[in-house]
């Protein structure tokens, strides 16, 4: 499942916030300490969600445009992309798309939609918030 949202920040800047938020999460792992330039295409990790462990694996890194990752556990498996495309230089199309799959099926079925749709509904929350801090930042 997909959607397209238009927020009023500059492109680069929403991807700098994509960008420190997965170091974050990365080096809270704390095994070892990355940079920017470690993070693109073919870079993967593991972390724990809540009693699980997920491997992160990135699948297209192309800044300040695409994001895409696929997350793995032991019952399912959900891909994420985020493609942003620059209006203006305060303007940005951000395409979020969201495809999850329990493990040992390959279509999609009524309860994965629904998970997906549940999913694309926060993930425009949190490119609203993102949006409004970003705003926040400038301003002051």
């Amino acid at each position: 499942m997909q959607t397209t949202i238009r927020l009023n920040v500059n492109d680069k800047d929403l991807f700098e916030i994509m960008e420190r938020s997965l170091l974050q999460e990365v080096n809270a792992q704390g095994k070892k300490q990355y940079k920017p330039s470690d993070i693109g295409k073919g870079f993967s990790y593991t972390k724990r969600s809540g009693k699980r462990q997920v491997k992160v694996h990135i699948l297209n890194w192309k800044k300040p445009h695409l994001y895409e990752a696929r997350f793995t556990s032991d019952q399912d498996m959900i891909e994420v992309a985020y493609q942003l495309d620059p209006i203006s230089d305060r303007q940005v199309d951000v395409t979020y798309k969201e495809v999850y799959r329990k493990n040992g099926k390959d279509k999609s079925t009524f309860t994965t939609r629904l998970v997906e749709k549940k999913a694309v509904k926060q993930a425009v929350r949190m490119l609203k918030a993102v949006e409004k801090a970003i705003q926040e930042d400038h301003s002051s």
